[in-house]
């Protein structure tokens, strides 16, 4: 059963329709994101699950209950929400932030220390920083304590509305990567809002690309960026950037068993490449060296196999 479900659901501002006839189900487990230009019903959508929006017409179900029928604290406390600007009090030290709504539930003390403690090791901070306040961290630190207090009471349902928009290229790609293992290691649904095409391709699992409040395409990740067909609309806006952040997401070790047999007394005939980089950097070294072929290897500098540009067709 779906995790999340919109049947028929219209909503309007000022009698301008946002989202009309929209239909979507989420399954459990699934990192889909919401993808389009602003103004598209991305955020919508989010406020509609948390019940900070309620539809003109139409069913919106989470656990296969109606929102009508959801005592929406209830529902909130089940559902973590991660905004572009943050939001952590001030006045309150990082624990306290973490743990804000473990407060409201009147979690015992020794609770929410711990789990404060297991949450900043979770998002990559020391526990120092759990008496510091808002003030003395770093956009990007302060996005990861958003993250780990919407996590905090173990929700199933995470909600993330351009995050990592206002923080440098650096940071982002970090929070990121923060986000794969995150949901990796948990298994959480997560719903993330964006307008940025690599950000899509790089986290979802299944992207939704979203034209004036209607679905144009929902595709798996591979499907999205390599099935033939699409709109104009999808042309115009992607044009060749999906397929180059796609390419960029996929390490050149998972090519490995696609490439030449070529024999290791001839490895030092190549250039050496990590595997844990990316198809695309396998490419541009591929370029650079003026070399068809690259010797892969590890951390340790232990020989893995052998990555060539031939190989990339079969892969795809």
């Amino acid at each position: 059963m779906p995790i999340i479900s919109f049947q028929d659901v219209r909503k309007t501002y000022d009698h301008v329709p946002v989202l009309d006839q929209f239909n979507l189900t989420i399954e459990q487990g699934e990192f889909v994101v919401l993808l389009g230009p602003s103004g598209c019903g991305k955020t919508t959508i989010l406020k509609l699950i948390n019940g900070l929006l309620k539809p003109d017409k139409g069913v919106i179900s989470v656990h296969s209950k109606a929102l009508s029928e959801w005592d929406l604290i209830q529902l909130r406390r089940r559902i973590g929400y991660v905004i572009q600007q943050v939001g952590l009090l001030p006045h309150l030290t990082i624990e306290k932030n973490i743990c804000y709504t473990l407060n409201l539930i009147k979690a015992s003390k020794d609770d929410m220390n711990k789990r404060a403690k297991e949450l900043i090791d979770f998002v990559g901070m020391d526990e120092s920083y759990l008496k510091r306040y808002p003030r003395a961290l770093s956009g990007g630190q302060q996005q990861r304590i958003g993250v780990a207090r919407a996590l905090a009471s173990d929700p199933d349902i995470i909600l993330m509305d351009e995050p990592f928009g206002a923080v440098d290229e650096v940071t982002r790609r970090s929070l990121q990567d923060e986000m794969l293992k995150i949901h990796q290691k948990l298994g959480k649904t997560i719903i993330f809002v964006t307008h940025d095409i690599e950000e899509a391709i790089k986290l979802g699992t299944r992207i939704v690309l979203l034209n004036e409040g209607r679905i144009d395409r929902d595709y798996n990740k591979k499907s999205f960026v390599l099935t033939k067909e699409r709109s104009d609309y999808a042309e115009h806006f992607f044009g060749s950037k999906d397929f180059i952040a796609y390419l960029n997401t996929i390490s050149i070790s998972a090519c490995l068993n696609k490439v030449m047999d070529i024999s290791s007394n001839h490895k030092d005939d190549y250039p050496s490449i990590n595997g844990n980089l990316s198809i695309l950097q396998g490419i541009q070294r591929c370029i650079e060296t003026q070399h068809n072929t690259l010797c892969v290897v590890d951390d340790q500098a232990h020989q893995l196999g052998y990555f060539s540009i031939n190989s990339i067709y079969h892969l795809l």
